[in-house]
C-alpha cells in the first residue's frame, strides 16, 4: 500500500501526462501481483518518447504515434512538480467527410467518360470530393447551372457558348475534344444522298448539334440542306437510325465503331476536323468565386484521373467494356479513339478553346470579337502550375 500511495502522489504532480500513461502507472503500482518498483518504472517511461506505448502495451492509432508522444513528455518535463492543471488529452480525429456537390454532364458518352470513371472508381475522394453526377440534356443543364441548381457543368462547350453570349459563366479547364462521327444509313453513302434528309442530335444547341454543322459542311452541304431532328440521348438516336426515322446521327465512340461494322457509313469525324473542346469544368462567376478551393481540387482531380487512365489502359478498357457492354476488343478500340486525346496538363488546350469560341461566335452571328478573357478563368490552372494554395 505504501508503494500505491507513492505512485498516486507522483501521478498528481505530473502535469501533462497522457491518460494512457497515468492508467498504466496506477495499474502497475496498485494492481494485483505488481512486482516491486513496477509503478515507478511505468511513471518514468511515460516521460520518454515511447512512454504511452510501452506502459499500455497497446498499438497507437494511425497518425497518433511517436509524433504525438514527445509533446506529452515535454509537457510533463516543463510542468515538473508545479501542481498546475493538466492539459486535456487530444482525441484522434477522423478524416473529414468528402465535400459533396452537384456536377452535371450533358452526356454519358466516352467524351465524358473521365468523369464517370473518376466517380465510380472513387478517385475524386483523393481530393476530398464527392460529386453527385447528374446527366441532363444540354439546355436543361445550362439552365440549372445559371439557377444554382448544379455547381458545375462538365459540358465545356455549353459553358463557352454562354460566356460568348455574355452570360457570367467561365471555363476553368479543358479535358476532352469534340469526337463525333456523322454516321448514315447503308442507303446514304455520301453527302449528296444525305441532302434533304433528317439528322438526329441529342438536343438543339448541344455539342453534337454544333458537330453536325461542321460535319455536314465537310461533306459539301450547308446545315440548311438537312433537317435537324432532336431525338435525345445516344441510345434513342441509335434506335431512330436503325428504324429509319432519321438518315443520320452524330455518334460518339464506341457507338460509331459498332455502327460502321454493321454496314453504316461514317462520312466525317470531327476529331479529324478543326479541334474543339467538349468536356471540362465550367461554372458561374459567382459560384467559382465562392468555391475557389473546391474548384481547384476538382480541376486537379480530373487531371490526375486522366493521367491514371492513360497510365492504365487495360484497367480503363475493362471498365469501358463493363460500362458500355462491349467486348474486350471493342473496348480497347474505343479507348484508343478517345482517351489518348484527353487533356491532362495544367493549361488550356488553347487551339481547341479558341476554335470553340470562334464556332460559337459564328453560330450566334456576333459581329464583335469575343476576347478569350470573357470566356476562360485561367487562375485555377495558374495556381496549380505554381503549386500554390488558393487565394
Amino acid at each position: 500500500m505504501e508503494r500505491g500511495r507513492r505512485t498516486t502522489g507522483r501521478k498528481q504532480r505530473m502535469v501533462g501526462l497522457a491518460a494512457a500513461a497515468l492508467a498504466a502507472a496506477l495499474l502497475a503500482g496498485c494492481g494485483p501481483g505488481a512486482a516491486p518498483g513496477e509503478g515507478e518504472r511505468a511513471g518514468a517511461s511515460a516521460t520518454g518518447s515511447s512512454g504511452a506505448r510501452a506502459s499500455t502495451g497497446g498499438t497507437a492509432a494511425p497518425g497518433a504515434g511517436a509524433a504525438a508522444e514527445p509533446g506529452a513528455a515535454a509537457n510533463a518535463a516543463a510542468a515538473g512538480g508545479s501542481g498546475g492543471p493538466a492539459a486535456p488529452a487530444v482525441a484522434p480525429t477522423a478524416p473529414p467527410e468528402p465535400e459533396r456537390f452537384r456536377y452535371g454532364t450533358p452526356s454519358t458518352s466516352l467524351n465524358y467518360y473521365y468523369l464517370l470513371f473518376g466517380d465510380t472508381e472513387g478517385l475524386y475522394e483523393q481530393e476530398g470530393l464527392a460529386p453527385e453526377v447528374l446527366q441532363l440534356p444540354a439546355s436543361t443543364l445550362l439552365a440549372a447551372l445559371t439557377a444554382g441548381e448544379v455547381d458545375y457543368t462538365a459540358g465545356a462547350a455549353g459553358g463557352i457558348r454562354m460566356a460568348v453570349l455574355g452570360q457570367p459563366v467561365r471555363l476553368v479547364s479543358s479535358v476532352s475534344l469534340l469526337n463525333f462521327s456523322l454516321v448514315t444509313r447503308p442507303e446514304v453513302p455520301d453527302g449528296a444522298a444525305l441532302k434533304g434528309k433528317a439528322v438526329g442530335v441529342g438536343s438543339r444547341g448541344a455539342s453534337a448539334d454544333r458537330a453536325m454543322q461542321r460535319a455536314v459542311r465537310s461533306v459539301g452541304l450547308d446545315p440548311g440542306d438537312v433537317t435537324t431532328a432532336v431525338i435525345g440521348d445516344m441510345p434513342l438516336q441509335w434506335e431512330a437510325l436503325r428504324s429509319g426515322r432519321v438518315a443520320a446521327i452524330m455518334a460518339s465512340p464506341p457507338l460509331s465503331s459498332d455502327l460502321e461494322r454493321e454496314g453504316y457509313h461514317v462520312l466525317a469525324n470531327t476529331a479529324s476536323l478543326e479541334p474543339a473542346v467538349v468536356g471540362g469544368v465550367a461554372g458561374t462567376v459567382v459560384r467559382l468565386a465562392a468555391t475557389r478551393d473546391r474548384t481547384r481540387r476538382l480541376v486537379r482531380a480530373e487531371a490526375a484521373i486522366v493521367r491514371y487512365m492513360k497510365a492504365n489502359p487495360d484497367v480503363t478498357a475493362a471498365r469501358i467494356a463493363e460500362r458500355y457492354q462491349l467486348s474486350a476488343e471493342d473496348a480497347k478500340a474505343a479507348y484508343s479513339q478517345v482517351v489518348p486525346y484527353y487533356w491532362d496538363e495544367y493549361t488550356f488546350n488553347l487551339p481547341a478553346v479558341d476554335a470553340t469560341i470562334a464556332a460559337e461566335r459564328e453560330a450566334a452571328e456576333l459581329a464583335a470579337a469575343v476576347p478569350r478573357e470573357q470566356v476562360v478563368d485561367a487562375s485555377f490552372l495558374t495556381q496549380l502550375q505554381a503549386g500554390g494554395e488558393p487565394r
